[in-house]
C-alpha cells in the first residue's frame, strides 16, 4: 500500500539556464572524467575548448583522466526529428551539427585522452557527467537545451550511476570519429 512517501528521493539543484552552472570551472577542475552528452557540440565548441585544454593540461600525467563527447549524427534520421522541434531549416541544422563536430576533432581528435563518437537516435538526456558531478538538461521542443532547465547533482553513486550507465550504453552503439 502506498502511503504517499516520496521514496528514492534525492537532493538536486536547478537553473534556469546552462550558463549559471559554470561548466567551464568544473570542468578545469576536473581530476578524473568529463564526459559530455549532447545533441550538438556547438556549444562546447564556443564555450568549452579552453576549459577542456587547460584540464587535459592539468591532467596530462594521469593516465585514468579521459573526455568523452558523444554528439548527433549530423546525416542521421534523428537530426530531422530534432531540427523539426527546434523549429530550425534542416540543411541549416545539419550544417551546424557537421562544422561543430569537425572542429572540436580538429582541435582534440588526436589527442589520447580524448574521444569524440556520434550517435544516430534522438537524445533522451543532455548531460554532462564531470567526475562526480551530474549536470542535466531538460530536452525541449522548441527550446534548445542550453536555453533551458539544468539539474545539477553532486556525489552520489545512485544517481550518478543512472547516468553513467545511460551513457556507457550509448557509447555502445556509436561510432568514433576521431582518427585515432
Amino acid at each position: 500500500m502506498d502511503d504517499g512517501t516520496m521514496r528514492g528521493m534525492y537532493e538536486a539543484q536547478c537553473f534556469l539556464n546552462r550558463d549559471a552552472v559554470h561548466i567551464p570551472k568544473l570542468i578545469e577542475a576536473s581530476s578524473h572524467c568529463v564526459h559530455i552528452l549532447t545533441t550538438s557540440l556547438d556549444y562546447v565548441c564556443t564555450y568549452l575548448q579552453d576549459p577542456l585544454r587547460v584540464a587535459l593540461e592539468k591532467n596530462q600525467k594521469n593516465p585514468d583522466y579521459n573526455i568523452v563527447m558523444l554528439t548527433m549524427d549530423p546525416e542521421s534520421e534523428a537530426t530531422n526529428g530534432r531540427a523539426e522541434q527546434l523549429i530550425r531549416p534542416l540543411r541549416e541544422f545539419r550544417d551546424e551539427l557537421r562544422a561543430a563536430l569537425d572542429e572540436m576533432v580538429r582541435r582534440f581528435g588526436n589527442e589520447s585522452q580524448v574521444s569524440i563518437l556520434k550517435y544516430r537516435t534522438l537524445p533522451t538526456q543532455i548531460t554532462y557527467i564531470i567526475d562526480h558531478v551530474v549536470v542535466t538538461a531538460v530536452v525541449s521542443i522548441g527550446l534548445q537545451s542550453r536555453d533551458g532547465v539544468h539539474f545539477v547533482m553532486q556525489e552520489n553513486q545512485a544517481l550518478l550511476g543512472s547516468f553513467t550507465t545511460h551513457f556507457r550504453r550509448l557509447m555502445e552503439v556509436s561510432v568514433p570519429v576521431n582518427p585515432r
